[in-house]
């Protein structure tokens, strides 16, 4: 009997904890692999400081200068919980990484193009000095203390041979130099800038130096030309000097860029006679050096007016210019016809 109440209440005991004690919760299901976060594409951060330069003439804008210059950028690139900060800063990259847990670790050290995780930073927008110049043309140019440097040559009827006594003047073309200095050349727009009117003023300076042992004769009419071929001239030459005005049309295929433009100019020039003397040097016979300086008009035209012409390209410029007025006066030179002086040459510093 007693065993029998204690089975009972054994079996009391373990349905009351069965009720109590909850079932055993399913097993849980199994958790896929998360995926890497992709890097994000780097960031790059510019900061750029543009200055504006005017150039005033007249109270008008003639240029405007437009610098941008790049201070420095940052590239930022992001791979899962670290972000790498790559700055360039005066030409020296440094790199800082920020890890997940936000703590920072700079190091400040040189990288080069290779080191910096395969991101381009020395780009072509990357220029320091970017420059961009608005060329705007004035419609009157001026120019002062140009030079042109050539030679003289005499013509007779279209020839340089020269006939009949005006042969005694032919000329050491070696050393009979020309030489312009322009007091001023001014350049005023008529069409676009590529067609101009072009005019100034300038002193001429002629040396025609004589390959014969002659001698001009002063106060003669007509000019009288005496030989000596016993003197051994170093220096026999007729020098004269002129203040001449030229006019002239202009033609550039390029007026904004000048230093490759092609440019061609016609017109014709005056001038006006202001000095002319003869000058000889020789040895004599002590072997002493002796000049000679006559001073004469020797019959030659005052005022003398003819063609010019200059062709060039970028600085290269050469320039003709041919008389229509004889050298000398009517009937006062020397026999076998007149005389037309053709001057040619470079010019050393251009418009």
């Amino acid at each position: 009997m007693k065993n029998l109440f204690f089975l009972l209440t054994c079996l009391c005991t373990l349905s009351v904890v069965a009720q109590v004690t909850p079932p055993p919760p399913p097993p849980a299901p199994p958790v896929a692999p998360t995926a890497p976060t992709p890097p994000m594409p780097p960031q790059k951060t510019i900061i750029i400081e543009e200055k504006v330069t005017r150039k005033m003439q007249d109270g008008k804008v003639i240029q405007e200068d437009i610098s941008r210059e790049i201070k420095g950028d940052t590239t930022r690139i992001k791979i899962g919980g670290v972000e790498i900060i790559i700055k360039d800063e005066n030409g020296k990259k440094t790199k800082k990484i920020i890890k997940e847990d936000g703590k920072e670790i700079e190091i400040e050290e040189e990288i080069g193009a290779e080191e910096d995780g395969g991101v381009d930073i020395d780009m072509e927008d990357r220029k320091k000095d970017e420059k961009k110049t608005v060329k705007k043309l004035s419609n009157i140019k001026t120019r002062w203390g140009m030079v042109d440097l050539g030679v003289n040559t005499l013509m007779q009827e279209g020839s340089f041979n020269l006939q009949g006594d005006a042969n005694a003047l032919s000329l050491n073309y070696g050393k009979s130099l020309n030489w312009n200095l322009h007091l001023f050349k001014q350049r005023i727009n008529l069409i676009d800038h590529k067609i101009n009117f072009i005019y100034g003023m300038s002193f001429d300076f002629n040396n025609y130096n004589f390959s014969e042992p002659i001698t001009l004769q002063r106060n003669t009419s007509p000019l009288a030309i005496s030989f000596n071929d016993t003197i051994e001239y170093k220096k026999n030459k007729l020098y004269t000097s002129f203040l001449t005005v030229p006019v002239m049309l202009n033609f550039e295929s390029d007026p904004r860029k000048s230093s490759r433009s092609f440019r061609v100019s016609a017109g014709g020039y005056a001038g006006l006679m202001l000095a002319s003397r003869t000058k000889q040097c020789y040895k004599d016979d002590d072997g002493d050096l002796q000049t000679q300086i006559s001073r004469d008009d020797f019959n030659l035209n005052k005022f003398r007016y003819g063609l010019a012409g200059q062709v060039g390209v970028g600085p290269i410029n050469f320039w003709a210019n041919y008389s229509l007025v004889p050298m000398f006066e009517t009937n006062k030179g020397p026999s076998g016809g007149d005389l037309y002086p053709l001057n040619m040459g470079i010019t050393l510093i251009g418009f």
